[in-house]
């Protein structure tokens, strides 16, 4: 009996212990499909991007864009002013080249006064005061009630 009694404990311990291993491969099957689920969740996962890019590399390339930008707004509107410039220089010569036109109609029709009141406003549009004052003085010399020369010469003295 006593065999017996071995025998009935014996398959009562391999029952237990065939149930533990039962439930610890359930457990690590479980396991196994938890890990391979945060796996699977780890790949759907953006990369992080920090990790490529440091913070100080980051604001240094944000710095450097920043810089670019600046000299490409300033370059844009140096490219304006110079282009402000390029007209301005060729009203410039356009005036001078008609103060040439008008000095040699003055050459040959010395009394006129229209003429030289023109070369008068052709010099204060310039901003050559001096001239433009000589011009007018001429007209009136020519004219002395030459109101259009008086004005202009009211103009002249209140410029300077």
């Amino acid at each position: 009996m006593v065999k017996f009694k071995n025998i009935k404990k014996q398959s009562k311990q391999t029952k237990s212990t065939k149930k533990q291993s039962k439930k610890e491969a359930k457990k690590e099957i479980k396991i196994e499909k938890e890990v391979a689920a945060i796996k699977q969740a780890k790949k759907r996962q953006l990369p992080n991007i920090y990790r490529i890019i440091s913070e100080r590399r980051f604001w240094l390339h944000v710095v450097n864009v920043l810089a670019l930008l600046g000299i490409l707004l300033i370059g844009i509107g140096l490219g304006k002013y110079v282009e402000q410039a390029e007209a301005i220089n060729k009203q410039r010569e356009s005036v001078e080249n008609h103060i040439q036109y008008l000095q040699d109609l003055s050459n040959k029709y010395p009394g006129d006064r229209d003429i030289y009141l023109e070369m008068a406003i052709e010099e204060y549009r310039l901003g050559n005061m001096k001239q433009a004052n000589i011009y007018v003085e001429k007209a009136l010399i020519l004219d002395p009630n030459y109101l259009p020369a008086l004005k202009l010469k009211g103009f002249i003295i209140t410029h300077k």
